[in-house]
């Protein structure tokens, strides 16, 4: 259980902060250190599922502003999104229960 969790940890740190290196501005710190404690608190493989959904909201959310032609205009939080993935994981969570 421990080790799952910072598994979690260590698999959204690393991919969170690969993504704030790769384009700095887009995602900060803040989102980072958030996606750490939902990897904690999920563990892993939990936290896929999480990620994915708040990944998928926020690009939506983007391609929307993109199409809207808002792209110079503001800024779109990142953590509200990450926060509903966390939450859809809470309420239904497909992958823990695809692995034996």
């Amino acid at each position: 259980e421990m080790w799952a969790a910072l598994v979690g940890a260590g698999l959204a740190l690393s991919v969170c902060f690969l993504v704030a290196l790769i384009k700095p501005g887009d995602l900060g710190g803040g989102d980072v250190k958030l996606a750490v404690l939902i990897g904690l608190w999920f563990g892993f493989p939990g936290v896929l599922w999480a990620l994915l959904v708040g990944v998928s909201l926020g690009g939506a959310a983007a391609s929307l502003a993109l199409l809207k032609g808002r792209e110079g205009r503001a800024t779109i939080p990142y953590a509200p999104f990450l926060c509903l993935g966390a939450l859809t994981a809470l309420l239904y969570n497909p992958i823990p229960n695809l692995l034996p």
